[in-house]
């Protein structure tokens, strides 16, 4: 199976739509995919994203599904706005910089920085759909790999965020939340594909990453 995970173009968050630029950047990445064979389509439910995907599937006369679950990250304390202090790569960064060591998989989430974030439970959650959404494609969580139930030659399109991407590509590729965050950029419109080697029903397999942040249609 393979995995292409596409950012939204450039957004006004406030109306939760894509600006001007946005919406030219979403026609490129649209021309640009359609390079690709496609089986289905997913958008996250947020205005940005479905606009974004809707210009790719106008184009190739496709439909596309909505997951819940790919909306973007929520963060900030539990108090007030869950956008309100700082973001997580302000935070992962400091983490980085202050304490100079590579955060594993659990203990980010106690980190002062992290602690009282309602991104640490939020990134659980995340991680618990993407497992049950692989699940139904064949492909079983355990413990970092993944058990083949069956062999999905399908293409996905994704049309997603910055944050979730974070979040996705992080528990695909094994990386902690924290390290996905400062380490690798998700431009605007960029596309990212994983693939999911076929291998022998009942064994194991690693999501492979063949190009990541793929932006070259915006140059």
């Amino acid at each position: 199976m393979k995995l292409y995970i596409v950012r939204h173009g450039a957004p006004d968050y406030d109306l939760d739509c894509l600006t001007p630029e946005g919406h030219e950047q979403a026609k490129l990445a649209a021309e640009h995919l359609k390079k690709f064979k496609i089986d289905r389509v997913y958008s996250s439910p947020l205005g940005r994203a479905k606009q974004t995907c809707s210009y790719y599937c106008d184009l190739v006369n496709k439909s596309f599904e909505i997951l819940p679950f790919a909306k973007e990250l929520e963060w900030g304390n539990f108090k007030g706005d869950p956008y309100a202090d700082g973001n997580p790569w302000d935070s992962s960064e400091q983490l980085m910089f202050e304490q100079h060591r590579i955060p594993s998989f659990d203990d980010w989430k106690n980190d002062p920085l992290f602690a009282n974030d309602r991104v640490v439970t939020d990134v659980e959650m995340r991680i618990k759909e993407i497992d049950k959404f692989l699940a139904k494609e064949g492909y079983v969580y355990d413990r970092g790999s993944f058990k083949v139930e069956r062999n999905n030659e399908d293409s996905i399109a994704l049309f997603c965020h910055g944050g979730f991407t974070c979040a996705l590509f992080g528990h695909l590729m094994n990386i902690p939340f924290p390290v996905s965050c400062t380490h690798f950029l998700f431009e605007l419109t960029s596309i990212t594909l994983i693939e999911f080697e076929k291998a022998q029903i009942g064994s194991y397999t690693l999501p492979k990453c063949v190009f990541q942040n793929d932006y070259t249609h915006l140059k």
